[in-house]
């Protein structure tokens, strides 16, 4: 991707919404203070801003339904039962109790020690290293959500997401010996897996005031080709780290693209509604991903590899930005206690 990059206040960016059944893009954006002499640039459908025509809804409806219609999925409860400790303690009602138990106990006692044993393992490849550390990194960090997802106390993560950083670190690090590549990301970010991951390592230290941690994980991809080369990455980095490039262009702009006009200079209620546009489009444009779907295939022996569904950029965005969640903080996707928690402290400088 081509690195374009703009002066402050000057971005002019392409946005996109969800117009119909299909991805259009709306006329150029200008953010420049001043705004008397451009248009409104929302593309929207005739039918109103959340449907389609007559009789079929949009497929971005369906991932605000989850917190109600997944219930049922989840648990395998009728109406009549009474809610169980954990299902009243639960942030997401995807996740269900015995899977979650299973997995959690299942990944802590068989799946690390697994790991821990194959790295001790002194013939091991360059190449079997670096992916043992980032199989441990990535179920680090699964079980990190998974456990947010239940609903355990935020404080604890101020803690796990060090470990979690510093096995991504070591990931990273191998991987630059296996591939004799100093600079060498660990992350893609031209695939939406990697780029979905990289961004919630920026957005988590921010929201749990882990600031120390933001240029370990910057070093993930510091120096590499997506360095500097991403506007949204650099929108939050740039609240931190000195001297980060205003740019135009997202490797992912869908959905994307609407979260970063939130970023922008705009009133406050054009930003709540990017971010609002923005959680509802953000499921449905995660099709193709791994974890897609993985709610409905989860078992009481773990199957399904579900940890939740979270947009931790929207909080991050709102929070860094002042933008006043209350029409949006209830979406099923939108994590408001990781915000009211970022709020409950001042930003600390690196």
């Amino acid at each position: 991707m081509s690195r374009t990059t703009c002066a402050p206040g000057s971005r002019k960016r392409s946005t996109w919404r969800w117009a119909r059944p299909t991805w259009k893009r709306s006329p150029t954006r200008t953010t420049a203070p001043a705004r008397s002499d451009h248009p409104r640039r929302r593309t929207l459908p005739p039918y109103g801003r959340f449907q389609t025509a007559p009789g079929r809804r949009l497929a971005v409806r369906r991932s605000a339904r989850l917190a109600t219609t997944g219930r049922a999925v989840a648990d395998r409860a009728g109406p009549a039962m009474t809610p169980t400790p954990f299902q009243q303690r639960r942030r997401q009602p995807l996740l269900n109790e015995d899977y979650y138990l299973f997995y959690n106990d299942h990944v802590r006692t068989h799946t690390m020690a697994d790991i821990e044993h194959a790295l001790l393992h002194g013939e091991l490849s360059d190449e079997m290293r670096w992916l043992e550390y980032r199989r441990k990194a990535d179920e680090l960090y699964e079980m990190m959500v998974r456990d947010y997802t239940a609903g355990q106390p935020i404080g604890e993560f101020r803690e796990r997401l060090g470990a979690v950083v510093a096995a991504y670190q070591d990931a990273a690090h191998f991987n630059r010996i296996f591939e004799n590549e100093p600079a060498m990301p660990l992350f893609d970010f031209r695939y939406k897996d990697d780029y979905v991951r990289v961004v919630d390592l920026v957005s988590l230290p921010i929201l749990l005031h882990r600031e120390d941690l933001i240029p370990a994980v910057h070093s993930l991809f510091k120096g590499g080709a997506p360095d500097e080369n991403d506007a949204l990455i650099e929108d939050l980095l740039g609240k931190y780290l000195p001297d980060r490039p205003y740019l135009e262009d997202s490797y992912q702009p869908v959905p994307y693209g609407i979260l970063l006009d939130a970023t922008a200079q705009t009133p406050m209620e054009e930003k709540q509604e990017d971010i609002a546009l923005f959680l509802d489009a953000w499921y449905p444009a995660m099709q193709g991903v791994g974890w897609y779907d993985c709610h409905k295939h989860q078992s009481p022996d773990g199957a399904g590899g579900h940890f939740g569904y979270w947009t931790f950029d929207a909080a991050a965005v709102a929070y860094l930005y002042e933008v006043d969640d209350t029409p949006f903080r209830e979406h099923p996707h939108y994590p408001k206690d990781l915000a009211d928690f970022a709020r409950s402290m001042p930003r600390a400088k690196i």
